[in-house]
């Protein structure tokens, strides 16, 4: 998200409006709130694509928001207590962490704060009409600085409901209501949500992600609410105010292990201890105040949504900090003040040394940070080689995307297009297009995205256990080989080739050399077994790396599919919640939500085989199947159709299809013989009779213009049936059996002209 909102910003500094240049094809559809763009647009103006420079200015926010949070809480309690707390906030790790990134949590809590603020001066009386107008536009813009912005502009509605002042009500929701509406409208209809994105933030919020799609909504939100709350209160201990960033610190010393081992030790008593004075605070802060309904709605919404939402990311706790710091300050407060009713008041040094004793362990948390960051920055190729982690987010922090940025303008000419599966490279190489593709995507996708944006190299960076990114899927890739040309510090450069029309080098053939011990070999035995329907030791290989890399969602994502494949519903659909709340799983959510709706299809016909619409669930199957980039299974689930229904019209055309690009000639000669006796007029059944000609004339074909000649029939052929990827392999074949054929290279370029 950080590369990203740069990218945004520097187009909006631009004057170009929202829109992602990066990438080969420009992106206007913006799948994050689009108004932090708009905040980082006047550096980026001046430091055009510097992170540097939006780092800082991320700083200032967090900054701001400390400033604003000591005025804040200047109304409620003593200066010493303010300041108290705000020092506590400002060296909480996750507050240090998050202020250095290029993400909207810093301005979301200024801007929080703000509202806070300009609520206690309007009901006290002595705001001006331009600290209302100010407010009305926090509000306003708040939902298009992050779509949560929704549990404040919720606090402040429902709040104004219950005072039953309804014309500032109506205010509220029409000048959010509107901003928001001519977001969305632009977004979503006017440019349009691509097939490969992810869908907007309410869509996506009431889809299946921990669940099987025939599950209720209110099943699915409570399972997620259970396992965020179970993440979030593992990460933290129960406590926000120790979440030690274990990922972003190499070997610390000995007092911070220490201290974080005592911490650990007395987590539940923290909690505890910081659950009774929120809510002491909670009741002191409603007794006590007129617009108490404001925060403590917005805790309420804020910590609701933060539960139900579909991603499970421990900054999204972040901006509760403050308001969880205030209800605390209240009961402080509350006590300094009972105590000076009783002529008695706490010694400053007192007060001093208890800060500093809870600051402590923060205080050292962010050093071991701080001092892991300067290793890295001074030398961040080295940094890498004697960094000791071993987690796919550790090995993510410490990738120097600033070498690879130097490989890619030494290897790569400006007008390549270069695949990715992560964003951080753009600023160091920006005179370059790069596509962004998730790790998840299934192969006959990503075969499809490589061809339509001309990609000549790929990027892959190893995440866990020397596993590389796109190594386990690409490896199955019948269409491309990649060549390596360097590498730096896990990051590799790969030349795209073709298979099929470059042949001399076959494909992976290794089997029996990999290792059974190292991961990335387990991953690519496990995924060949998967292809060859032998679940069993599919399974055994990735539970063997699970067992060394045991939060990886990749391999919990293909134990998924591996049940789901061997039919094991239970199994498949008990890995769901396990991938939910792994590191980085949200590229692997989709896919494995299609493969539990392709189990439950099969799983439906073959409980009730006779049962009307039975035959056509188990195509939908099958097609769904193929789309994932199983076709063997695929071609198995037809079979079984055709078995059971052997005149399935639409069974017998993909049959035919399938049995011809799997090999299997004599049987997709048995459907086509079908399809001849049920509808020989039909345009598929006389173009698949053609291309059977084609095929056995190709066989006897010696000189390679004939050969290339016909390989461009069959690719019209698919064309006419908008088969766009098996048109595309023909013009390939062609090329390869005459690589100097105009007529291949127009065809081909025509084919590529219409996928853009």
């Amino acid at each position: 998200d950080s590369t990203r909102y740069l990218v945004w910003g520097n187009s909006v500094a631009q004057a170009k409006g929202f829109v992602d240049d990066t990438q080969p094809v420009p992106e206007y559809y913006i799948v994050n709130a689009p108004f932090y763009a708009v905040f980082l647009a006047p550096v980026l103006l001046v430091f055009p694509m510097s992170l540097v420079a939006a780092k800082i200015w991320t700083l200032l926010w967090g900054a701001l928001g400390l400033m604003l949070l000591y005025r804040w809480l200047l109304r409620f309690a003593d200066p010493s207590v303010a300041l108290a707390a705000v020092i506590f906030l400002a060296v909480n790790p996750l507050m240090l962490v998050i202020s250095t990134e290029v993400l909207t949590e810093a301005a979301f809590i200024a801007l929080v704060l703000s509202s806070f603020l300009l609520a206690e001066r309007i009901e006290s009386g002595d705001a001006a009409r331009k600290h209302r107008i100010l407010l009305i536009a926090i509000l306003s813009v708040i939902m298009l600085l992050r779509e949560i912005g929704i549990s404040l502009v919720a606090a402040f509605a429902v709040s104004y409901l219950f005072r039953k002042r309804y014309k500032d009500l109506v205010i509220v929701l029409v000048a959010a209501g509107v901003l928001f509406g001519i977001w969305t409208l632009r977004n979503t209809v006017l440019v349009g949500i691509p097939a490969d994105n992810q869908a907007p933030n309410l869509k996506f919020f009431f889809g299946h992600f921990v669940t099987p799609p025939d599950a209720s909504l209110a099943s699915e939100l409570l399972t997620r609410a259970t396992i965020n709350l179970n993440g979030y209160f593992g990460e933290t201990g129960g406590s926000l105010f120790y979440r030690f960033p274990m990922n972003l610190m190499v070997s610390p010393g000995p007092a911070f292990a220490g201290v974080s081992g005592l911490i650990a030790n007395m987590n539940i008593a923290i909690a505890l201890s910081i659950l009774a004075l929120v809510l002491a605070g909670i009741v002191i802060d409603l007794r006590s105040s007129r617009t108490s309904s404001l925060r403590f709605l917005f805790l309420v919404f804020y910590t609701l949504i933060i539960l139900f939402y579909p991603v499970h990311d421990i900054r999204f706790q972040l901006p509760l900090l403050p308001v969880v710091l205030f209800y605390i300050v209240r009961v402080v407060e509350a006590l300094r003040s009972a105590l000076a009713g009783q002529g008695k008041r706490a010694p400053f040094w007192v007060a001093g040394t208890i800060l500093l004793l809870i600051s402590v362990p923060n205080l050292l948390c962010c050093y071991e940070i701080l001092r892991t960051n300067l290793s890295y920055r001074w030398a961040p190729t080295e940094f890498w080689r004697t960094s000791t982690a071993d987690d796919a987010s550790s090995n993510y922090f410490a990738t120097p995307w600033s070498e690879m940025g130097k490989l890619v303008g030494k290897h790569v000419d400006d007008s390549a297009a270069i695949a990715c599966s992560e964003k951080e490279i753009v600023p160091y190489a920006p005179q370059f297009k790069f596509l962004e593709v998730n790790r998840g995507v299934p192969l006959p996708m990503l075969e499809s995205m490589l061809r339509t944006y001309s990609i000549s190299y790929l990027i892959a960076a190893e995440s866990y256990g020397n596993v590389e990114t796109f190594e386990v899927s690409l490896s199955a890739s019948s269409r491309f080989r990649l060549e390596m040309i360097d590498s730096v510090a896990g990051l590799k450069l790969y030349k795209v080739n073709s298979r099929l029309r470059e042949p001399a080098i076959a494909p992976r053939t290794q089997t029996l050399t990999l290792s059974t011990t190292r991961a990335s070999d387990l991953m690519q035995l496990g995924r060949l077994s998967l292809r060859s329907e032998r679940y069993p030791d599919a399974l055994s290989f990735f539970t063997k790396a699970r067992e060394q890399y045991d939060r990886q969602s990749e391999i919990t994502f293909y134990i998924l599919a591996t049940h789901a494949l061997a039919g094991d519903s239970l199994e498949a659909v008990r890995e769901l919640p396990r991938l939910y709340a792994s590191p980085s799983a949200t590229s692997f959510i989709p896919p494995a939500r299609v493969f539990l709706y392709a189990m439950n299809e099969l799983k439906r016909v073959r409980s009730a085989p006779d049962n009307p619409g039975s035959s056509d669930r188990l195509y939908d199957a099958a097609r769904t199947v193929w789309s994932l980039g199983y076709g063997r299974q695929a071609y198995g689930l037809v079979k079984e159709l055709l078995n059971r229904d052997p005149n399935h019209f639409v069974g017998l055309l993909w049959g035919w299809h399938w049995g011809i690009q799997l090999g299997d000639t004599a049987a997709a000669g048995v459907y086509l013989a079908r399809l001849r006796g049920i509808d020989s007029a039909n345009a598929v059944v006389r173009s698949f009779t053609a291309m059977a000609r084609i095929h056995g004339d190709l066989r006897r074909a010696a000189a390679p213009a004939e050969q290339c000649r016909l390989h461009l029939l069959l690719a019209n052929e698919y064309e006419k049936m908008d088969l766009p990827e098996e048109a595309f392999d023909e013009t390939e074949r062609a090329l390869r059996a005459d690589p100097g054929s105009a007529d291949a290279q127009s065809v081909r370029a025509d084919l590529l002209s219409k996928r853009k």
